[in-house]
């Protein structure tokens, strides 16, 4: 499907494979987020003449990292910051792509929040697609790239030694 992108549609000249491999590494293979780097990737071959440069990676691949950022603020939209930052921090102490129950992750938001308004944010975490369901009566953030987003923008109240400030 990327290659067409680059091909078909931008034109691209000679050999794609580190094109390819660099969307296929930033996408983590999702669609949305494939798109995020293939659109800008055609408008670029489009405008080069099917050139592929190093320049013109990076440019593509920040253009598809702004736009996968605009595709989880979207996905965060009424999440207040603090809601946020209390959701990174959760997991932020578990190993990437590990599940977590329902329960905890309610006990965890009901920590600043009553149990009602916890047991709501989950409802609403979980329709937007901040978390999913993994089958299992566990939950995780669906896309990894997202849960590092997560993390990387609101996650707050770490002391110097890298532990946990949230109790």
């Amino acid at each position: 499907m990327i290659r067409d992108w680059l091909t078909k549609a931008g034109g691209a000249v000679g050999d794609t494979s580190a094109w390819i491999d660099a969307i296929v590494l930033r996408s983590n293979g999702w669609l949305q987020h494939i798109i995020a780097y293939a659109i800008p990737a055609k408008e670029y071959l489009e405008s080069h003449q099917g050139q592929m440069t190093g320049g013109g990676l990076e440019f593509i691949l920040e253009q598809g990292d702004q736009e996968r950022d605009s595709y989880y603020n979207a996905r965060m939209t009424d999440i207040t910051l603090h809601q946020r930052q209390v959701l990174a921090r959760i997991f932020s102490d578990l190993p990437p792509d590990s599940p977590i129950e329902k329960e905890y992750l309610i006990n965890a938001l009901a920590k600043d929040h009553s149990s009602e308004v916890a047991a709501e944010m989950f409802k609403d975490l979980l329709h937007r697609g901040v978390v999913a369901s993994r089958g299992d009566e566990t939950y995780g953030i669906p896309i990894p790239s997202f849960r590092t987003w997560l993390l990387d923008n609101y996650e707050r109240g770490r002391g110097k030694d890298g532990e946990s400030d949230f109790q």
